[in-house]
C-alpha cells in the first residue's frame, strides 16, 4: 500500500510540475517556439524589450480534402502584426507534383511572403520564424473551410 501511496504522489507531483501550455502566452520569451491562435496577442520579452505580437491573418490554401486531385499541395499564410504596426508576412510551403515524385522543379515564391523575416524591435534585429501550424477538426472536402479559430501557428523569435 505504501508504494501505492508513493507512486501516487510522484504521480502528482510530476503532472504539477509539467511545462505550462505555450499556446498563446500572456508572454513569449525569445529563443522559445510558442503557438499563437487566430486574432490572439502575446507580449514578447527579451533584454530591454516588451513588444506586443497579434497573429492578425491566417490563410490556409492547402490542396487537402475528399475527392480532389492537385498538382501544387499549397500553402498556409499567416499575417503577423507588431505594437509598432510592423507587419510580417510569413508562409509554408507545400511542396508541388514533381517534387513529390523526386523531379527538380522550382518553387514559386509570392512576394513578401517566406518561412521567416527579419524585424527591427527597439532597434535591435530580430528572426520571426514559423515552425509549424497546427489544426484541430481539419475541414475534410477543403481545407480552407476550417474555422481560422482552429488553427494554431508555432512561431519561434530570436536575434538575428
Amino acid at each position: 500500500m505504501k508504494n501505492v501511496a508513493y507512486v501516487l504522489m510522484l504521480i502528482g507531483i510530476s503532472w504539477g510540475c509539467r511545462p505550462k501550455n505555450d499556446i498563446s502566452p500572456k508572454t513569449a520569451p525569445v529563443d522559445n517556439a510558442f503557438g499563437l491562435k487566430y486574432k490572439d496577442k502575446t507580449i514578447i520579452k527579451a533584454e530591454g524589450l516588451k513588444s506586443t505580437l497579434e497573429l492578425s491573418e491566417l490563410e490556409d490554401g492547402r490542396c487537402i480534402g475528399k475527392n480532389i486531385v492537385c498538382v501544387w499541395a499549397g500553402d498556409i499564410w499567416v499575417t503577423l502584426v507588431f505594437d509598432n504596426n510592423k507587419v510580417v508576412k510569413l508562409r509554408l510551403d507545400g511542396p508541388t507534383l514533381d517534387q513529390l515524385t523526386s523531379l527538380p522543379a522550382p518553387i514559386p515564391m509570392e512576394a513578401a511572403y517566406t518561412k521567416e523575416a527579419r524585424v527591427e524591435l527597439n532597434n535591435v534585429p530580430y528572426i520571426v520564424r514559423l515552425e509549424r501550424v497546427d489544426v484541430k477538426n481539419l475541414n475534410e472536402e477543403w481545407a480552407g473551410s476550417t474555422p481560422k479559430e482552429n488553427y494554431t501557428v508555432w512561431l519561434k523569435i530570436f536575434k538575428g
